[in-house]
């Protein structure tokens, strides 16, 4: 007697989140969808909100965009106004960086990333940086490249947003510069939060020079970034213990990064 059929559920795979990244690109300089879609409409209507990427929008929300760009992400629309929390879209944005499974500036690159963070010479540091961004992955740079674009549009907005270059690196520092998987891994990434900010705060302040977008842009000199940041993190070389400058309580949204960068390096080093 033939057994009864289920309708069950049809399984997809994700096709967006959690994926690598090379799978996402086919065309290695076309960003995929889920970056370019949640950037654009940040950029068309969030630039004024206060404290964005730091203020978290409804876990609901989220999880119910997220999970329409890991259905469909050709198909999601984020000017329909079924999202008019902004923050549910940077969220969805943030995430996306976090899951995957590589970061976007690679485990092969982050010592190289981290040690030019701590170079004393402000030019050569610069440089160091300048030349690791060039050694990415296409597809890689592409998407950096695109980020930094935007988190530089912020920064133009600054005094309204209260967003500055240091609170953005802060943001993305752990989801973009994450250590290899491994025991110490954990460890090792909150050792290094302050040169991890400090890289992606000068890819921000220098998005021009850094990424060719203007031939002829010189670094900005130092005196100048200093006159525009109001504090400049602490160079440790390798005979000190892990000091860094304090930058005082973590907001709730931004202690749900550090929560979820916790989680991710444990898993990692299981």
């Amino acid at each position: 007697m033939p057994m009864p059929s289920r309708d069950l559920a049809p399984t997809t795979e994700p096709k967006s989140f959690g994926v690598d990244l090379a799978e996402l690109m086919p065309d290695a300089k076309a960003v995929p969808p889920v970056v370019e879609k949640c950037l654009t409409e940040i950029e068309l209507r969030g630039l004024e909100e206060v404290g964005i990427y730091r203020v978290s929008g409804a876990a609901a929300d989220v999880s119910r965009l997220r999970n329409m760009f890991n259905a469909d992400p050709d198909a999601v629309d984020l000017g329909n106004g079924d999202f008019h929390d902004i923050n549910v879209v940077s969220g969805v944005m943030k995430q996306f960086l976090r899951e995957l499974p590589e970061p976007l500036m690679t485990f092969n690159l982050y010592d190289g990333f981290i040690n030019a963070a701590s170079i004393d010479d402000y030019d050569e540091r610069l440089w160091a940086i300048k030349d690791l961004v060039h050694a990415l992955p296409t597809g890689n740079y592409a998407v950096l490249k695109r980020l930094v674009e935007h988190l530089e549009r912020v920064t133009d907005y600054e005094e309204v947003n209260h967003m500055y270059g240091t609170n953005l690196a802060l943001v993305f520092g752990p989801s973009l510069l994450r250590p290899p998987p491994g025991s110490s891994s954990f460890a090792l990434a909150m050792s290094n939060l302050g040169h991890a900010q400090s890289v992606i705060k000068n890819l921000i302040l220098q998005y021009h020079w850094i990424f060719n977008v203007e031939e002829e842009a010189e670094p900005i000199e130092d005196a100048d970034v200093e006159a525009v940041q109001e504090e400049k993190l602490d160079s440790a070389n390798e005979d000190s213990v892990g000091k860094r400058e304090s930058v005082g309580p973590l907001s709730p949204g931004l202690q749900d990064d550090m929560d979820q960068l916790a989680l991710a390096v444990n898993k990692m080093s299981v």
